[in-house]
């Protein structure tokens, strides 16, 4: 299951919307708008069913965050850029690696 956090744009959403990628965005289609990152948003990746969640939020970018229950992607991107970054990873989920 896609997340998309709150500071994934519109603009960004129709996008992924417009090439079929199934998500959900915080405070509009999962959770609760404003949600705390660390305290709320980590609780609710644990309580979903293998959760990749986007954000482009630093506070993220932890390896003391790192579980086997979910994937954590932060964006070090300009906003601008973030549909053009989100879409490659998507398309790859569930591609068995070659060997």
């Amino acid at each position: 299951m896609n997340i998309l956090d709150e500071n994934i744009d519109a603009v960004a959403r129709e996008h992924l919307r417009s090439l079929k990628v199934h998500f959900r965005h915080i405070g509009s289609d999962i959770g609760q708008s404003g949600m705390k990152d660390l305290n709320d948003v980590i609780p609710l990746l644990h309580n979903l069913r293998d959760p990749t969640f986007f954000t482009r939020d630093k506070d993220f970018y932890s390896r003391s965050l790192v579980h086997a229950r979910y994937c954590l992607i932060h964006l070090d991107v300009p906003r601008k850029e973030s549909r053009q970054s989100i879409f490659p990873i998507v398309a790859t989920q569930g591609i068995p690696e070659e060997s």
